[in-house]
């Protein structure tokens, strides 16, 4: 029996050993993460532990922060709605609460933090504390911002090309349609002219009728950039002698 609760006591001891060993890994790894800070809460909402990432990230040391409220870490418009007492309320109400929005560091500046906080219980299912969580996302926000703002700006763009293109369609038609008119006028006129021989009046008319036939090819080239905007543009092909071109 003796030898029986020796080998108890001593399995005992070891098991808590081991256990303190674990939990001793355990605190090691928690203080040791950059990237999140990881700290616990009394019932009360003050900062119990305090790990590197939160100093990091919230910017205050271990001996700074140890015993002081979460409220330090929220903006005056959330310290006087309460908002960080509600969050520990839901916690407890809930067991978890998760909450995106600004916190500020030490110096007053402020970043976007995800929030992750945990109610914690004893084995009677009383509260002993919270578990928070907390990222830093400004760059995250940052980059959807500035992906937003791109977003924008190219539908913005789209539409003014797409206003250009439709100015660009209905101004051709409606210009090609009077200078045809005024072409044929002024070919017309110039058969009576010629006969006439009045070279004065003839050079005039035949100002007249470049200045309309080069118009004419101005609202065909616009046409054709409404028509190759609108992907409508239909190229045929046709005999072309180079010879000329390259002289």
């Amino acid at each position: 029996m003796i030898i029986r609760g020796r080998a108890a006591r001593r399995e005992h001891v070891e098991e808590m050993s081991s256990l303190k060993e674990s939990d001793d890994r355990f605190r090691v790894l928690v203080e040791s993460i950059r990237d999140y800070a990881v700290f616990m809460l009394d019932r009360d909402g003050r900062v119990a532990t305090w790990n590197t990432g939160a100093a990091l990230i919230k910017g205050y040391q271990r001996e700074e922060i140890i015993g002081k409220p979460i409220d330090l870490f929220y903006g005056r418009e959330d310290r006087e709605n309460g908002r960080p007492a509600k969050l520990l309320a839901r916690a407890a109400a809930e067991g978890r609460v998760e909450d995106e929005g600004w916190r500020v560091r030490k110096d007053g500046t402020r970043f976007w933090a995800d929030v992750v906080i945990t109610a914690l219980r004893n084995e009677s299912g009383a509260l002993i504390g919270f578990s928070k969580v907390t990222r830093d996302l400004t760059q995250r926000l940052h980059d959807e911002e500035e992906r937003r703002r791109l977003d924008a700006d190219r539908i913005r763009a789209e539409e003014a090309l797409r206003i250009r293109d439709e100015f660009l369609s209905i101004a051709s038609h409606e210009l090609k349609t009077p200078l045809t008119a005024l072409q044929i006028e002024l070919y017309g006129m110039r058969a009576p002219i010629e006969n006439s021989r009045d070279e004065r009046v003839g050079r005039k008319l035949a100002r007249a009728s470049r200045s309309a036939d080069r118009l004419a090819r101005l609202i065909e080239m616009l046409l054709d950039v409404s028509r190759i905007a609108a992907g409508r543009l239909s190229l045929k092909r046709e005999p072309f002698d180079l010879q000329p071109a390259m002289q």
